[in-house]
């Protein structure tokens, strides 16, 4: 599974999936390199790991967007993601979300 996110402003936060904050490794979580801020993040985990949920062949998983690396706060979000091998199809989905300059 590939989750992207691009920001328009450089993000300094984390994002990870749903059980995979404390252990904070990859390819189940992802931050910027030390010392930098990103407007891009990549998760890409096989669909076997990281608290994947299979259910025939859908793969569901819930992955958060966690703007400030250590502390939960107002404006981060969770999704829910899901790879559906049920039919064949080719689909990207986008979803915006605004915040607050801190």
């Amino acid at each position: 599974m590939i989750v992207e996110l691009e920001t328009e402003k450089e993000f300094t936060g984390v994002m990870y999936t749903r059980g995979s904050f404390y252990k904070q490794s990859e390819p189940c979580f992802a931050r910027p390199q030390p010392g930098r801020r990103a407007k891009k993040l990549t998760l890409k985990f096989p669909l076997d790991e990281c608290q994947t949920v299979k259910d025939g062949e859908l793969y569901s998983n819930v992955v958060i967007v966690q703007h400030e690396p250590d502390l939960v706060m107002p404006g981060d979000a969770a999704f829910a993601v899901e790879c559906d091998f049920r039919k064949s199809r080719d689909l990207t989905v986008n979803a915006e979300m605004q915040t607050k300059d801190r």
